[in-house]
């Protein structure tokens, strides 16, 4: 992968990469869907990974100390977005967070944008996860007030 560096004003809600992170699947390259509405200096990115294990994510929920609902599981089909090549899920209690700088050093290729429906279907999810943090939801503009 060529070597690319964002700056803050490359952060969009929607972005996608294709990033290879060594603590991630042993740094095969996945997905990575950008979730800031916006961003400034300082902040961290929050970000979602897409995975092709649908089956191993549905076990994930299942298999946890206190089970979570799979609703906050969005499987997206091949067609759904121009950049899958198999269909896709994304875990929704598992939204994550890097430092820009931290990101920069890592191996990614700028894919695009997902789909406006796409980001919406993450956001609902993520908003009714029972494990996602609320300050980071409230940082998505989700809280739900609880």
């Amino acid at each position: 992968m060529q070597k690319l560096f964002l700056s803050p004003s490359d952060i969009k809600q929607g972005l996608v990469l294709y990033v290879s992170f060594p603590l991630i699947a042993k740094g095969i390259p996945h997905y990575w869907i950008i979730l800031n509405e916006t961003y400034s200096i300082g902040e961290e990115v929050i970000y979602i990974i897409a995975s092709s294990k649908i089956e191993s994510a549905q076990e994930w929920c299942r298999r946890r100390k206190a089970p979570v609902s799979t609703d906050s599981l969005v499987i997206l089909l091949e067609e759904d977005e121009s950049f899958l090549t198999k269909d896709t899920v994304f875990n929704c209690h598992q939204v994550k967070t890097i430092e820009l700088n931290k990101m920069n050093k890592l191996d990614f290729q700028l894919i695009g944008q997902a789909k406006i429906t796409t980001i919406e279907w993450l956001k609902n999810a993520i908003k009714t996860s029972e494990i996602v943090e609320q300050e980071l939801k409230k940082r998505l503009n989700l809280s739900t007030n609880k």
